[in-house]
């Protein structure tokens, strides 16, 4: 590894670049060193994972150093790319190489799958406090816990988001239309976290609301595009309308 190695990885990081390896799973390519790097910047920025070239003449899996992996069973190497990955808390896999993603499919789907649940993140809201009844003009409290279902995290740290998404509370009208949103502009949906769930707690003013019926509900939103749900809650679609996640 050059010496300047990880210093070069932390001046383009710090321009926004995000971390990928191409060579999950093969142990003559990723090593202690390369293992560190992404314990380093795990939940500081996302990592992007992509096996081995495993397929081709020149990349065959029973050569790496590990003999881990026999010839003709190209699972095993998908497996050990996969527990690599894991390890490493990727947020994304890469199936853009034709043959080696036929391979991926063909050879082990059920990593596949596997990946699409436990993978990458997925906020939802786990429980949420709302006042069932409220006087115009006052003030009332608005508590919620979200859960991570990914390994994953949301990388709303990232300079180019620059936490831009936030936990937003609005109050929808029969039409199902936000008559008035809400921002919980401490919410940093990064530090949700599949061991470690997001606690938000708000203050928000009736000041203005018509009196009537009215139904509360929760969103990710999007603060640089007038506080528009920006992403999508984990939850079932029956609960969601235009973004927002019905809760009373």
């Amino acid at each position: 590894v050059p010496a300047d190695a990880e210093k070069m990885i932390e001046k383009a990081v710090k321009r926004g670049y995000i971390l990928r390896h191409d060579a999950f799973g093969m142990t003559g390519y990723y090593q202690d060193w390369e293992k560190a790097m992404a314990a380093k910047w795990n939940f500081r920025r996302p990592i992007i994972m992509e096996g081995g070239w495993i397929t081709g003449a020149h990349h065959r899996y029973w050569r790496d150093p590990s003999g881990l992996y026999r010839e003709g069973h190209a699972e095993d190497v998908r497996k050990g790319e996969y527990e690599a990955a894991a390890e490493a808390r990727v947020n994304m896999m890469d199936f853009r190489i034709n043959d080696e993603t036929r391979s991926w499919f063909e050879d082990a789907f059920p990593l596949v799958k596997k990946f699409v649940a436990e993978g990458g993140y997925r906020l939802y809201p786990a429980e949420v406090t709302v006042p069932t009844n409220a006087k115009c003009g006052s003030k009332v409290e608005f508590s919620s816990i979200w859960r991570n279902l990914g390994r994953g995290y949301c990388p709303t740290n990232m300079p180019q988001w620059n936490q831009k998404y936030k936990v937003g509370i609005a109050l929808l009208d029969n039409s199902g239309k936000p008559v008035r949103t809400f921002v919980d502009k401490h919410s940093d949906l990064s530090k949700w976290l599949l061991e470690a769930p997001g606690h938000c707690r708000a203050k928000v003013s009736l000041k203005g609301i018509v009196p009537g019926r009215y139904t509360w509900a929760v969103g990710l939103v999007d603060t640089s595009k007038g506080n528009e749900p920006g992403l999508e809650a984990a939850v079932g679609t029956e609960h969601i309308q235009d973004g927002w996640v019905k809760v009373s």
